[in-house]
């Protein structure tokens, strides 16, 4: 880093100083909720996975979340529990702030999925904030709901739970007046029929939010985007083959949000708008509703 002219050396006292303009930039969040320096481990994750994601591009198929779970984060690291005090609650401020009428209609009381939930912090996060309303979060592994499950006990949130369900097969038999996702939908295995089922399954007049990976669907268009190289790497590296080892669609989170909107219309939203905020260089929002 020294050489590289990152890192400051004073021989003289034997000191190393990171230059300020570089310490502000790896603090910084990206609007996700994550400083640039936690976002740079991701690059030794994705190293672990290299190999055997080569190895798919040669035979096919792809590297299931399973295996990311065991190879890259350790096969018990999806099961802990995390202090909803400590998670940095950006991601669903902004939600919040782009629909002021649903924070409204949420403090009176109404019923919200997040599709993808994972380990559903920030599900938590929202009926914590929100006791009136209900919530449920579905996932596809249930191993990545026990994070959710065991912080909600422990709150006594008693206005959350989680399911175990494959976003493909959410069908309308539930409705709700708000349903997330979270950068949840471009690596599903079918995220067609996923978009499908969350349009399906909202009530009239209810809101659907997908956050997700920003950039547009040509690569033309991207070679001069910020961090256009670090999305397309964990695309490839993640998110595309993720999908393909369960036969999916290997959109990739580079899909873009021109193809994003057009499968949302197909869905059955009758409007879509899609949202950047300035302080956000990873995400774009997905507003879509149903007449």
């Amino acid at each position: 880093m020294t050489t590289g002219d990152l890192v400051v050396h004073d021989p003289g006292r034997m000191t190393f100083q990171l230059r300020p303009a570089y310490a502000m930039a790896l603090a910084r969040g990206l609007g996700v909720g994550e400083p640039m320096s936690g976002m740079c481990q991701h690059v030794g994750w994705l190293a672990k996975v290299e190999d055997l994601v080569v190895e798919c591009f040669r035979k096919g198929g792809g590297v299931s979340f399973e295996t990311f779970g065991q190879v890259v984060w350790g096969s018990d690291a999806t099961t802990e529990p995390y202090d909803l005090d400590t998670v940095d609650p950006m991601t669903v401020d902004d939600v919040l702030s782009l629909l002021p009428d649903v924070a409204r209609r949420l403090e009176s009381g109404i019923d919200v999925a997040d599709v993808g939930c994972g380990g559903g912090w920030q599900l938590n996060l929202l009926a914590r904030r929100f006791p009136a309303s209900r919530f449920v979060g579905y996932d596809l592994l249930d191993r990545s709901l026990e994070p959710g499950r065991r912080v909600a006990r422990s709150l006594g949130l008693t206005n959350v739970r989680f399911e175990q369900k494959d976003a493909a097969t959410v069908d309308g038999s539930g409705k709700f007046d708000f349903i997330t996702t979270f950068d949840a939908i471009h690596d599903q295995a079918r995220p067609d029929l996923a978009l499908r089922g969350i349009a399906k399954s909202l009530r009239a007049g209810g809101t659907y939010i997908g956050v997700d990976v920003s950039g547009s669907s040509t690569l033309a268009n991207n070679l001069r985007a910020p961090l256009a190289v670090f999305k397309y790497t964990w695309s490839v590296l993640y998110c595309m083959t993720s999908s393909l080892a369960y036969n999916g669609m290997g959109l990739g989170g580079m899909w873009g949000e021109e193809l994003a909107q057009k499968m949302m219309r197909e869905a059955g939203f009758t409007s879509v708008k899609t949202v950047h905020l300035p302080a956000n260089l990873i995400n774009c929002y997905h507003i879509a509703t149903v007449a």
